[in-house]
């Protein structure tokens, strides 16, 4: 341990995998990625919960979004976007403020992104069109305080 605590550069020549967020202490920044399956009904306007981030760790960020749809019948749509965000706080209220673009998808837009705020979290939340009952979704963040 005493030498993890002197080296100043760490070169990787492999493939590496972390399981957790990866905390970068000199510039204020988190790379996290998580992974889930999400269950949608098809009324088109019921929204799932697909990434929380505690206000404690970010002021901004960017999410980088993969989507798979696992309905059976559409099992072949793809979907990337980007999203960034910025939390504001004034002591009475707090909202987040978000900008989603560089969306591409290979048949049709199954998801629809909104961010929201709760007493604890900032919130990525999706509304899934009629058609797609099941989501695999993989969110990569960079976040910042």
């Amino acid at each position: 341990s005493d030498l993890a605590a002197n080296v100043t550069t760490l070169a990787v020549t492999g493939n590496t995998f972390v399981n957790t967020n990866i905390l970068f202490a000199g510039n204020n920044s988190i790379l996290a990625q998580q992974t889930g399956t999400f269950l949608y009904p098809t009324n088109s306007s019921t929204s799932n919960t697909v990434y929380q981030i505690p206000k404690s760790l970010a002021k901004s960020g960017k999410l980088s979004v993969t989507v798979a749809d696992s309905t059976a019948v559409n099992a072949n749509n793809r979907m990337f976007t980007e999203i960034s965000f910025v939390y504001f706080d004034n002591g009475t209220t707090n909202t987040v403020f978000f900008n989603e673009y560089g969306m591409i998808f290979n048949n049709t837009r199954f998801l629809t992104f909104n961010m929201e705020t709760d007493a604890a979290n900032i919130i990525l939340t999706a509304v899934s069109n009629a058609s797609v009952t099941s989501a695999d979704i993989i969110t990569n963040s960079t976040l910042y305080k």
